[in-house]
């Protein structure tokens, strides 16, 4: 017998109710809280009857609770732009979680068709690493809220426990068996859940559809590439068509604008990610080629009166928990960050500021 998670009663306490809207005359964003899970619903200037409702990744549990996804681009800015209503949860509480993520998408779902005056046409899912794994649950059993889910560099295992080494078998909780149209959109490096999880469902009635992203790196995607693969799965959703395995890479272009003094480059934090707190520099791979700089070596960041020590990585994981690493994100800038811990916070880091780089000895 499959396995799930068990769900307590759905009791639905809002400590925030959003008032009935007789119409809508501008963008208008409305917050609140139901069973504990902080919410935030974002509703367009002319709807389009489109609802995305967001789930989020692994978050480590000394963080405050906040409904934001920590977005690094625009998609979903552009989204609303385009009369889409879009709701993100930061769920009850933070850790590994499925069972009440699931819960809090499903309260957010029917509170904003409950309490809100905007009537979802379309509904579709869209979450990243655990957030992957909540959105491909939800595929498996709630077909009547629900049309479609976009999941992104989705954690399909069980959680990682005190030994910080991710399983590589499908959680048990998974039966194969979606009952909407879900696509994953999954870097190269890896694959291997999404891959395990699209065969076990190959006969399904609606198999799921795996798109690869030829870059490695966790959810290391661009607007252009989630954006087009959102695209895809509204018109699966509406035509029953889609193209299966294709390549859903989308290259960015980016030029330096780094200024050299000696073997010193000088940049700037061009975005701050909020929740997670990474840096996303404007440094780019010319100007590490320029400094010699290869994939492993060491590099000194200095920004805000302090110095760190900066891997040169593929993703978060090529360091120890806390230790500091530096990789090429999808638009190919340098991201800084620190392994479960921020970045931003222990520099202390403002929007815009400046940042130097330089080679450390071997």
């Amino acid at each position: 017998m499959t396995k799930r998670p068990r769900f307590s009663k759905l009791l639905l306490t809002c400590g925030f109710l959003l008032s009935a809207l007789p119409f809508l005359q501008a963008e208008q964003v409305l917050t609140g809280e139901i069973e504990g899970a902080k919410f935030e619903l974002t509703l367009p200037e002319n709807p389009s009857g489109k609802l995305l409702l967001l789930a989020h990744g692994y978050r480590p549990e000394g963080l405050p609770l906040a409904a934001s996804v920590g977005e690094s681009h625009d998609l979903y800015s552009n989204l609303v732009d385009d009369g889409w209503a879009v709701a993100s949860t930061s769920y009850r509480r933070n850790g590994w979680i499925l069972e009440d993520a699931a819960l809090d998408l499903i309260n957010l779902h029917d509170h904003i068709r409950e309490n809100v005056a905007y009537e979802p046409t379309l509904v579709i899912l869209m979450g990243n690493s655990m957030g992957g794994g909540v959105v491909t649950w939800l595929s498996e059993h709630e077909p009547q809220r629900f049309d479609g889910a976009l999941a992104m560099g989705a954690y399909l295992f069980e959680p990682i426990g005190d030994s910080e080494t991710p399983s590589t078998t499908l959680a048990p909780y998974y039966s194969g068996k979606p009952q909407f149209p879900i696509l994953f959109l999954t870097n190269t490096s890896e694959l291997e859940g999404p891959a395990a999880y699209v065969s076990m469902a190959a006969e399904a009635a609606i198999a799921p559809v795996l798109w690869t992203i030829d870059r490695e790196g966790h959810v290391n995607q661009n607007e252009a590439e989630q954006g087009a693969a959102l695209a895809a799965l509204v018109n699966w959703v509406e035509s029953g068509e889609i193209e299966p395995d294709a390549d859903g890479t989308i290259h960015a272009a980016t030029a330096s604008t780094a200024v050299f003094e000696g073997d010193t480059a000088k940049g700037r934090a061009i975005t701050l990610v909020p929740v997670y707190g990474n840096i996303i520099t404007s440094f780019v791979r010319e100007d590490f080629q320029r400094l010699g700089l290869e994939l492993g070596d060491s590099f000194s960041l200095s920004a805000q009166g302090q110095t760190v020590s900066v891997k040169l990585g593929k993703t978060y994981t090529d360091v120890p928990v806390g230790d500091w690493v530096g990789f090429w994100d999808a638009d190919g800038y340098l991201l800084i960050c620190r392994n479960y811990k921020n970045a931003v916070a222990t520099l202390g880091l403002p929007e815009d500021a400046p940042i130097e780089i330089q080679k450390q000895d071997p």
